[in-house]
């Protein structure tokens, strides 16, 4: 029982600590945008006809990070009840080590993407590099599960809501940066848009 109290708390703890990272990345000399302004300049986008609307986001990014922090605990916390197939297979201590570093990583470099989204997005307004963001943490949290699956069930288990949520977001961002204009990068997400539609023999998106 205490133990699992324990993970609860850690599991808490590194939750509040994730949410809480954005603030420390926002623009310098400026107020950080209201939860009000990110929604409204979020509508003022061009989005396609499935977008969720925007008070879905950090309900879903909450609910992702919380099952992330309990992987990301079970790593730090609880080695001794991982349930590696390496151990089963008669591998080493040192192998089982060297793949919880690199899961360990992988959540690192997670949350450093996370935490510098809205950043980019909502203080420098740039759709192509939300884009590249989103794309970024796509690829990443999939190699992570793949690379958990064979190593601890429940902390691949733990990319489960990220992965399903990104797979959302990753067209949808796609599709902002060849829909509006971008403050820094100009028409250049909208110009790489309408190449890949007439590659595809579809209508640019508007």
């Amino acid at each position: 029982m205490a133990r699992k109290s324990t993970a609860l708390l850690a599991t808490l703890g590194i939750t509040a600590a994730v949410l809480a990272l954005p603030s420390l990345f926002r623009k310098r000399g400026q107020r950080p945008a209201s939860r009000e302004e990110e929604d409204e300049f979020y509508e003022q986008q061009r989005t396609p006809s499935w977008a969720p609307p925007g008070w879905a986001f950090p309900v879903a990014w909450t609910l992702a990070t919380v099952s992330l922090a309990a992987g990301t605990q079970r790593l730090l916390f609880a080695a001794d009840k991982l349930t590696t197939t390496s151990r089963i297979a008669g591998k080493s201590d040192w192998q089982d080590s060297s793949r919880r570093q690199e899961l360990l990583f992988y959540y690192g470099l997670h949350y450093l993407l996370y935490a510098t989204f809205s950043r980019v997005y909502f203080d420098e307004r740039s759709p192509v590099l939300a884009a590249a963001w989103t794309s970024a943490d796509f690829a990443l949290c999939h190699l992570a599960f793949y690379r958990a699956w064979n190593f601890d069930r429940q902390v691949a288990a733990s990319f489960i809501p990220v992965n399903l949520w990104l797979t959302l977001a990753v067209p949808l961002s796609l599709y902002q940066a060849a829909a509006n204009r971008d403050p820094i990068f100009g028409t250049a997400g909208i110009e790489a848009g309408e190449v890949v539609a007439a590659s595809l023999g579809v209508t640019p998106v508007s």
